[in-house]
């Protein structure tokens, strides 16, 4: 019994230009898929870019600040240099800086900025400041930090469901054990999460992320749903979602998962 963040979807307005960003910002490569185009953040982790649907909310929302959803990608590189340099890209190609980067804190170096799309990412490096081979930064690990209320009790639906706590720092910090070559999944209480990132107010309508997990089977993807359910989760619509190959579920604090399976 597994469960994993194998891919994060965001919703955009302009998937070509969001796509853009990362291949300016990242030199990240990307694979088009008819409308929707996926981000290969370098082996840690991948981004499916896709057409906000009538009615549904895209991430960027033209007002700075306004539309970060409780939710942080965060992007670690080598050195600050690196830090640095991808900072000053962002901004280059549209990124709104929520703060520069500077040292911080048990002597790590990080900045933030929400991108074109909506998402919010925090470059952080905690080695000494060297420049990377060949002139590209290459991340170590990426992870999707998740607000939540309190990040003990949102450690016991992700282990309901299948997770390895991998650090737990009570309701401060805690984090999973990633899949090979996926994102790393955190929890932090909602307000220190906004602060870290010198984010606004959390925008509290529905999101336009979505975490995405692939099981193995019909019967592991209902086992999952039924424990979401069982752990104070919602899911989407009526009847057996699965039988057309997903369902949509909700952890306790609203984060939306689309959980995929192969018909039976």
């Amino acid at each position: 019994m597994s469960f994993s963040l194998d891919s994060l979807s965001v919703s955009c307005l302009d998937v070509p230009a969001a796509a853009d960003f990362y291949r300016n910002v990242f030199s990240a490569p990307t694979t088009a898929d008819g409308e929707s185009i996926a981000i290969d953040l370098h082996g840690t982790g991948r981004l499916e870019l896709i057409p906000a649907q009538p009615a549904e909310p895209s991430a960027a929302s033209g007002i700075p600040g306004a539309a970060y959803q409780r939710s942080v990608l965060t992007y670690i590189l080598p050195g600050p240099s690196d830090v640095r340099a991808g900072m000053d890209a962002a901004a280059t190609h549209g990124a709104d800086i929520f703060k520069p980067a500077r040292k911080a804190l048990f002597g790590s170096f990080s900045g933030s900025f929400m991108a074109p799309d909506g998402t919010v990412w925090k470059l952080a490096a905690a080695g000494k400041d060297t420049a990377s081979p060949e002139g590209v930064a290459r991340p170590t690990e990426t992870t999707v930090i998740l607000g939540v209320r309190e990040p003990k009790a949102s450690k016991a639906f992700y282990t309901a469901l299948g997770m390895s706590v991998d650090r737990d720092y009570g309701n401060k910090y805690i984090d999973f054990v990633p899949a090979n070559g996926a994102s790393r999944l955190c929890l932090m209480q909602e307000p220190v999460l906004a602060k870290d990132v010198g984010a606004g107010d959390p925008h509290v309508g529905t999101s336009s992320v979505t975490l995405t997990h692939h099981a193995d089977s019909h019967a592991e993807a209902e086992r999952i749903v039924s424990a979401a359910v069982a752990g104070g989760g919602t899911q989407a619509g009526q009847g057996n979602a699965l039988d057309q190959g997903s369902a949509t579920i909700t952890d306790p604090d609203g984060h939306r998962w689309l959980i995929s399976a192969p018909r039976p």
